[in-house]
């Protein structure tokens, strides 16, 4: 099902996405993908017509330097200001009045089978542009730490039928299940349930929630050309600086917390609640719920061990999974902040929220 991107869809997209994890949009700003072709232009020397076309009639290759340059460019300003301007109502009821949008993109540019499955992430090659990702989670795949309530924005610049992008459907709701990367034959992923392919189609942006269990699926020798891009809720552990969309944003937050009852949409508001020393206030979370990573900051903002194992044992998934809790117990057996989005929102705050947020700041060591 594919919606279109209009603000009188939302609750149906907020519906699909909380449920699924994930929702295509159609009628997309064509300048979005435009300029994604053109920073890619700017890297390989090919044409947009290439792009759109697919190298019809031709062989497409990279460089070794081309690839490397592709592996992480800048999200230029220009590009953050279009994704804003397209996304961005959408983005406050996913995420909450307070995003980071991540400071680099990744373009895909998938050919065949012959370079094998990543199962590693990004190595400093540049081998993992074209070639096809093994399946994972974007929030535990990743080398920093950031946040299960995230999400990926993923941009097709040319339409393809091959190279898919195959998503386990309501993985999103099971926790954490794999602290890495995952071939498509791994033993286990017959109980994940039902998958969906999503193909390219020009026109269209694919939003999916950062613990979707995901990866590449039939390739061909038709080239598919993607960009993504993340938006993260309020992180106090991410140096960079988030985008206030709202006045009084926390405010907003506890008003919208009172209407939501699905944890996928009420989860990245609880986190931002937590980061800032508020309260989280969701009773009786489910086994497994995201939400528990919204206790697991409570814990780390009060400085409690304790409440952050418990908070990662109720998150992780070992029975469905594939690693264990003893996996995710070390790896996130702390967590570091940063000032860099605290100086960003503390003006946004009110004098009792500002006050909050300073004695997380000084419980952290971080002057305000």
């Amino acid at each position: 099902m594919r919606f279109r991107l209009h603000s009188g869809n939302f609750e149906a997209i907020l519906d699909h996405f909380q449920r699924e994890g994930f929702v295509v949009l159609t009628d997309v700003d064509p300048r979005i993908a435009a300029a994604f072709r053109t920073l890619i232009t700017a890297f390989t020397g090919w044409s947009d017509k290439d792009i759109r076309e697919s190298f019809e009639g031709q062989t497409a290759s990279l460089t070794r330097e081309a690839r490397a340059a592709l592996a992480r460019p800048e999200t230029t300003p220009e590009l953050r200001a279009l994704l804003l301007a397209e996304l961005g109502e959408l983005m406050v009821h996913l995420l909450g009045p307070i995003i980071h949008i991540s400071h680099t993109f990744h373009p895909q540019i998938k050919t065949g089978a012959e370079r094998g499955y990543i199962l590693e992430g990004y190595s400093g090659t540049g081998l993992e542009v074209e070639a096809q990702y093994g399946f994972h989670q974007d929030f535990t795949a990743g080398r920093v730490l950031t946040s299960p309530s995230a999400i990926v924005c993923w941009v097709p610049l040319n339409t393809c039928e091959r190279n898919a992008l195959r998503l386990y459907r309501k993985s999103h709701t099971k926790g954490i299940l794999a602290n890495g990367w995952l071939p498509p034959d791994a033993q286990g992923m017959d109980r994940l349930g039902e998958w969906v392919d999503i193909t390219a189609q020009e026109g269209q942006l694919l939003l999916f929630n950062f613990l979707v269990l995901h990866g590449g699926v039939h390739p061909g020798p038709k080239l598919r050309v993607s960009c993504d891009v993340r938006f993260f809720p309020f992180m106090g552990n991410l140096g960079s600086t988030p985008m206030i969309l709202r006045q009084q944003p926390l405010e907003w937050i506890r008003k919208r917390l009172l209407s939501i009852r699905a944890e996928t949409l009420g989860a990245p508001l609880c986190e931002a609640s937590a980061f800032l020393g508020e309260p989280v206030n969701w009773p009786n979370p489910s086994a497994h719920s995201v939400v528990h990573w919204a206790r697991y900051i409570e814990g780390a903002v009060a400085g409690d061990p304790g409440r952050m194992r418990e908070a990662i044992t109720r998150f992780a998934n070992p029975e469905e999974g594939f690693d264990q809790l003893s996996t995710y117990l070390e790896r996130f057996a702390r967590l570091p902040f940063e000032q860099e989005p605290y100086r960003a929102v503390l003006p946004h705050l009110a004098a009792e929220e500002r006050r909050r947020c300073e004695g997380v700041l000084a419980r952290a060591g971080l002057a305000a």
